[in-house]
């Protein structure tokens, strides 16, 4: 396996992006109301060495941080986030809650870069940090918007095929 971590692998850098998909549908829409885009961010933490690993957070208010509350909160969270060991991922997860209680929707976009950033360092899959590769592809879950039972239809037919 690969050596014990040194301050090479320590996260230097927190970086932050914006990212936003425009839906297909403009007019798409759940119980909760429409949404015409998914905003999000891409949170890259970057070692000293230069390796880095990157996460994705969704930014969406009905259930979350809206954009501006996600990054205020990735503010709050970088002290605790500069000079981690992405090897001590429980040690790094217990900074990150008791610098910022909640916001879970950031908090798993920094655990995924985490957890890059880990594997990139081990120099392995990611998947190996997860017990091994178990299947060769994924399936997707997809939401129907709502629709007249006609247009309900037709998506489904859509997304299915």
């Amino acid at each position: 396996m690969a050596s014990p971590p040194t301050e090479a692998d320590r996260i230097v850098a927190v970086e932050v992006r914006r990212c936003v998909q425009p839906q297909q549908d403009p007019a798409w829409r759940f119980a909760l109301g429409g949404i015409p885009r998914l905003d999000g961010l891409i949170v890259t933490l970057r070692a000293a060495s230069g390796l880095a690993g990157e996460g994705h957070v969704e930014a969406m208010a009905f259930y979350a941080d809206d954009l501006t509350g996600s990054e205020a909160a990735i503010e709050v969270l970088r002290p605790a986030l500069l000079g981690a060991d992405p090897l001590r991922y429980a040690e790094t997860r217990d900074r990150l809650d008791k610098a910022l209680s909640g916001h879970e929707a950031v908090k798993a976009g920094i655990d995924c870069a985490l957890h890059e950033l880990a594997a990139r360092t081990l120099r392995v899959p990611l998947h190996v940090l997860f017990g091994g590769a178990r299947r060769s592809s994924v399936e997707l879950q997809r939401i129907l918007p709502l629709k007249d039972p006609q247009g309900m239809a037709a998506d489904a037919a859509r997304l299915a095929g």
